[in-house]
């Protein structure tokens, strides 16, 4: 019962006991009556101040362990998601699976370039790829793709035909973004060979490299 309305209860007891009979004569009745409202009073006034710091205790508790247990998720949120944006980490999941080979033709071989290799990976990435591999090799925000004499470097090791390019994301999406009008597939099958297949678990690895 809130303070205001416990005094004002006991104040009107004291107003019914002070016009009560046999309390007119008796002023030791009403002294030790009013000495007991005010102690009651009293001590309802430290159990009050006493439940608000135990509650103020308990929130700061649990505010704080609340507040720890927040921070030390979102870090780790935030640290798996700079690992997996870096390639630290292998990932599996639906996509697609590309292989690139050289064609002989016409007594000559025709050899699958860099320049290729790199359509696929740009078709891929503005496709919503999340993670790209070609020939073991992690493909991350500093790989470079170029031609070394005969051979392709990913990641500086050097690699040739056949290329195997893994791509994780919408499998459905990745599949078709490979056979749009004038897209990779279309111009590059006119002098390699290159076969595109969907995966219900793709495993890229890890970025190998320091």
């Amino acid at each position: 019962m809130p303070m205001a309305a416990l005094a004002a209860v006991l104040g009107l007891f004291c107003a019914l006991l002070l016009k009560n009979p046999l309390y007119e004569r008796s002023e030791g009745g009403v002294a030790e009556l009013d000495a007991r409202a005010r102690q009651l009073l009293a001590d309802n006034e430290i159990l009050n101040q006493r439940v608000e710091a135990l509650s103020e205790e308990l929130w700061k508790a649990e505010s704080a362990k609340f507040s720890e247990a927040e921070a030390t998720r979102y870090l780790e949120e935030q640290i798996e998601a700079l690992r997996r944006s870096a390639g630290l980490t292998e990932l599996k999941g639906p996509g697609v699976r590309i292989t690139l080979a050289n064609r002989a033709q016409e007594g000559a071989l025709l050899l699958v370039s860099d320049e290729d290799v790199l359509q696929i990976i740009n078709e891929l990435n503005a496709s919503g790829a999340e993670a790209l591999a070609i020939n073991g090799e992690r493909f991350i925000a500093t790989t470079e793709i170029r031609r070394a004499g005969d051979f392709v470097s990913i990641n500086a090791r050097h690699y040739s035909a056949p290329f195997e390019i893994l791509a994780i994301g919408n499998a459905q999406t990745l599949y078709a973004a490979m056979f749009l009008y004038g897209g990779a597939v279309e111009r590059l099958e006119r002098w390699v060979d290159i076969r595109v297949e969907m995966g219900e678990e793709i495993s890229v690895p890890a970025y190998r490299g320091a």
